[in-house]
């Protein structure tokens, strides 16, 4: 069973509330929310796998296919996030795990 995020902002707009006054706050195991000058980011053992901005929501793999990177993944963003054929997919569609996508 995946470790739960607490709180498990979905938007900028959560992520902003779950930071309240605080610049950085741990949500779970290994796992902080960060502000930063381009958006607020969710660092997975230090690397950043979820961007909130004003604009939408942007998420990679940051070069980790494991099932703990995508049970994160899919607690933080409305994105359906899975390993096939030890290929990082979301949404259905193989992606490059090093690049940032956004999640509609």
């Amino acid at each position: 069973m995946a470790a739960r995020i607490s709180p498990a902002p979905l938007t900028y707009s959560q992520a902003q509330d779950a930071l309240g006054s605080k610049s950085r706050r741990t949500i779970g195991h290994n796992t902080e929310l960060i502000n930063n000058a381009d958006g607020i980011y969710v660092l997975y053992h230090g690397n950043k796998i979820v961007r909130y901005t004003p604009e939408g929501v942007f998420a990679s793999w940051a070069g980790w296919e494991t099932s703990t990177t995508r049970d994160r993944l899919n607690q933080l963003t409305t994105g359906r996030f899975n390993i096939k054929d030890r290929s990082a997919h979301i949404n259905g569609q193989q992606v490059d795990p090093y690049e940032w996508h956004e999640i509609r």
